[in-house]
């Protein structure tokens, strides 16, 4: 009875210990995810001059007048905030998930302001009769810059 027990420990033990070589090999895989081209990327980089060059082409298509190129920043803009979150948060299926699990980074103010940005984002792709208004273009861009930078991305 007493070696039997002693062979049952030494299993539970072993079992541990592979356990545990397991999660340490795995580990460094956790930080890489797949991007939307099913391309794999390392969650744990955030390539500021790629965030800086989508943003100056968002701010070149708000000073170009226009509904086309308001829908086109405000989502545009979107994509950016969310490859940030990617990054950052990496954790949800969805932004709506990645920005939930951001909100412990963020500020209320700057928190509310990119939920209300990505709600005009999605008026713009789900209702395609919708038009945007150069205010409520402005507005959601200066939600998403203003996440932006609370997450130290601009």
């Amino acid at each position: 009875m007493a070696r039997k027990r002693s062979n049952n420990i030494l299993v539970d033990v072993m079992l541990v210990l592979l356990k545990t070589l397991w999660a340490i090999v795995k580990l460094p895989y956790y930080f890489w995810t797949k991007d939307d081209k099913g391309n794999s990327v390392n969650r744990s980089t955030l390539d500021l001059s790629l965030v800086n060059s989508q943003w100056q082409e968002i701010e070149q298509l708000m000073s170009t007048s226009g509904s086309t190129n308001f829908r086109h920043a405000v989502t545009e803009a979107d994509k950016l905030f969310d490859y940030v979150l990617k990054r950052k948060v990496a954790s949800g299926e969805s932004f709506a998930d990645r920005l939930k699990a951001a909100e412990k980074l963020m500020d209320r103010d700057s928190y509310d302001m990119v939920w209300r940005a990505h709600k005009v984002r999605n008026k713009l792709v789900h209702e395609m009769e919708t038009e945007v208004m150069s205010w409520e273009a402005r507005d959601a861009i200066s939600g998403f810059k203003k996440g932006l930078k609370v997450l130290n991305a601009l």
